[in-house]
């Protein structure tokens, strides 16, 4: 209930969110993307990060700040209302919830608990991710 009174006081913000302090909140976010990295290892992770995901993005960030720089109010209104509004034709709603050693027998019940890793590991498989991995053909650099 909380989510969803936050949404509804969110939604009119953004409405009624000036052209100009719109521009400030993109700008700032131009701002932290386009930030030099203060040590090389930052860097390094970052471009390991793409190879270990096999997405191979290495112009991410670039890519990340035109889009950026053509987002309009409008575009972030009209998202808002297809996927998170009450009643958007595309939301979706996900809940979860965490219980630590201290729970003490608390126990959540119904259909699709997943109570340890190797749950959550078959659950994995079954569904599809998101983004979805690209199929990729590594090529084998054990033959000269």
């Amino acid at each position: 209930q909380r989510i969803e009174a936050w949404l509804a006081s969110y939604q009119k913000e953004l409405e009624d969110m000036s052209a100009e302090d719109f521009e400030n909140n993109v700008q700032a976010l131009l701002s932290d993307r386009t930030q030099r990295m203060a040590r090389m290892v930052q860097e390094t992770n970052k471009h390991w990060s793409e190879i270990k995901s096999r997405r191979y993005r290495f112009d991410r960030t670039a890519r990340g700040v035109a889009a950026l720089k053509a987002l309009t109010k409008a575009d972030c209104v009209a998202l808002f209302r297809e996927t998170l509004a009450e009643g958007a034709p595309e939301r979706r709603k996900f809940s979860s919830r965490i219980l630590g050693t201290s729970a003490n027998g608390v126990r959540t019940e119904g259909e699709g608990v997943l109570a340890n890793v190797e749950d959550i590991r078959a659950f994995q498989a079954t569904v599809e991710s998101w983004p979805r991995q690209p199929d990729v053909e590594l090529p084998d650099l054990a033959s000269p």
